[in-house]
């Protein structure tokens, strides 16, 4: 599963309108994709759903990577320079090493040319993939938590299309794509089984008010929402402080709105679009604010300390912010 040859053997197929397709699909699982469009989900569609998905694909993203960086292995270009960078115009692939993925089905690639990687600073792993985890994730929950035939349909080429679309531009290992495939199913069992599957306790979508008081209940709640964010940036590197920052700020805002009650998600389309707008429109804002503050700051800018709150700060704003504004402005019933 570690042997370069299939990837050679599906660039060998290369077409310009082949690679253009393959890109395209390989965009789709970006968080430039994902944002805008759980933005739309929550503030366009259904608030607690989009909410939903918006958690499930950050966690996904989080032990994504702290795989990645525990197991540490190499990805097809990394050991073969015959794999092409298909992604990557005019770029020859510069690896020094040739032939070394895995002799056989189930062995892994040459030992030193793993230990030579691994010995490289902030390098970027292969398994498991966080392209196919991401995109069986998102798109399996779409269908999970909407349950429409062309929502389906779309998953299941999307599913697909993903996994050919990393190996095809030399990104990943047959392996990286199984093992980020069993992952994203992995959280979609989890979020059914606790969240959507009907007389579940923790049935998130019909949700309308968090009540709070002192005891050991309110004691777990916040625990399971604050905590684990900061537990996580305890681990950097293994988990990049942005993806806590995200969960961190994203929890303390539903939290927060979950008190005072949880908008209701009815409305004109016009108003639809405006809630969306204004969320899209605050989080742009933010993330500009933060960035030139900074740049003010650029000596402690990779600090995990000064990322974690560089992410958290847009992403609480983006929601409690764009649910606020959109409250006062009548764009919710």
């Amino acid at each position: 599963m570690f042997q370069t040859e299939p990837i050679k053997l599906l660039q060998s197929l290369a077409t310009d309108g082949l690679t253009e397709l393959m890109v395209l699909v390989s965009g789709l699982g970006y968080s430039e994709f994902y944002i805008p469009v759980l933005i739309l989900i929550t503030f366009g569609v259904s608030f607690r759903k989009g909410f939903l998905l918006t958690q499930m694909m950050l966690w996904v993203g989080i032990v994504t990577d702290l795989l990645k960086n525990v197991i540490a292995l190499p990805r097809p270009a990394d050991v073969d320079s015959a794999v092409k960078l298909l992604a990557e115009t005019d770029v020859t692939n510069p690896t020094p090493f040739t032939g070394k993925g895995g002799v056989g089905f189930w062995d892994l690639p040459d030992r030193e040319a793993i230990r030579i990687i691994r010995l490289q600073p902030d390098w970027s792993y292969g398994l498991p993939s966080g392209h196919v985890s991401g995109t069986t994730a998102f798109w399996g929950g779409l269908s999970l938590v909407f349950r429409g035939t062309p929502i389906r349909v779309a998953a299941v080429v999307m599913i697909g299309l993903m996994p050919l679309s990393r190996m095809y531009l030399g990104r990943h290992f047959l392996a990286d794509v199984l093992a980020g495939f069993l992952l994203g199913l992995v959280f979609l069992g989890l979020i059914h089984t606790v969240f959507v599957r009907p007389g579940t306790a923790g049935r998130l979508v019909e949700l309308s008010r968090l009540h709070l008081s002192a005891g050991l209940p309110t004691l777990i709640v916040l625990s399971i929402t604050l905590l684990p964010p900061l537990l996580l940036l305890a681990l950097s590197p293994l988990v990049e402080p942005e993806a806590a920052g995200h969960l961190f700020g994203l929890n303390v805002a539903f939290l927060l709105l979950a008190l005072g009650g949880l908008p209701q998600d009815a409305g004109s389309w016009p108003r639809r679009v405006g809630r969306v707008l204004l969320a899209f429109a605050i989080y742009l804002v933010t993330v500009w604010l933060v960035g030139q503050g900074l740049d003010l700051a650029s000596a402690m800018h990779d600090h995990p300390w000064i990322e974690f709150p560089a992410t958290a700060i847009p992403t609480f704003a983006a929601l409690w912010g764009g649910v606020k504004v959109s409250l006062g402005l009548g764009l919710y019933r």
